[in-house]
């Protein structure tokens, strides 16, 4: 509780006042792997911190393929998004933990209700969406931009220990690629 504590009040301050009565909205529980927070044609009120873990956010092709749309490790944020804004069953999205999960829990109709009575709790909800936007723009930029291979470096960057974390099949989907692929470019990369 005590990183989620610290990331609130480095995203935007909160009062005592504010921090109790959230604290009475969630609750720490502990997911297995392979868990699904969230489903296509379901819905979910519950919003996540992940304290300790790998969860990873992704859509099913008519065809069956699963695509990636986000990975997240410790002290992230969890959601899916436009079905707590709209209030309505996750259309395509699946958020599903890929390791033993810890999280904290909880309503995100409750936490939005809080916000109406608490000024600061409202600007932190405001800088949380604009800064998941910013992550989602770089993540979209990231795609376009970025080969493979240069895909794969920054996500070694900026969680080094990935790969100890989760298999490569979910590495590879994360990037959006094949096994096969990831494997070439390691080799590459690693070559001596």
């Amino acid at each position: 509780m005590k990183t989620f504590i610290e990331r609130i009040n480095n995203t935007h301050p909160i009062s005592e006042n504010s921090l109790n009565e959230l604290q009475k909205l969630v609750e720490i529980k502990t997911y297995p792997p392979n868990y699904k927070l969230v489903e296509p044609g379901k819905f979910s009120d519950k919003a996540y911190y992940l304290l300790k873990g790998v969860a990873k956010s992704y859509c099913t092709t008519q065809k069956g393929k699963k695509v990636n749309s986000a990975l997240y490790t410790d002290n992230s944020y969890i959601a899916e998004l436009t079905s707590l804004i709209l209030g309505v069953p996750s259309s395509i999205s699946t958020l599903e933990t890929i390791t033993t999960c810890t999280v904290i829990e909880g309503s995100y109709s409750k936490y939005i209700k809080l916000t109406e009575t608490h000024k600061d709790l409202s600007i932190l909800h405001r800088k949380n969406l604009e800064n998941f936007y910013i992550i989602l723009q770089k993540q979209d930029l990231d795609l376009a931009n970025l080969n493979a291979t240069e895909r794969y470096l920054k996500l070694i960057k900026d969680e080094p220990k990935i790969e100890t974390l989760i298999t490569q099949k979910n590495i590879a989907a994360h990037l959006g690629i094949t096994q096969v692929q990831l494997s070439r470019i390691k080799k590459e990369i690693y070559k001596f």
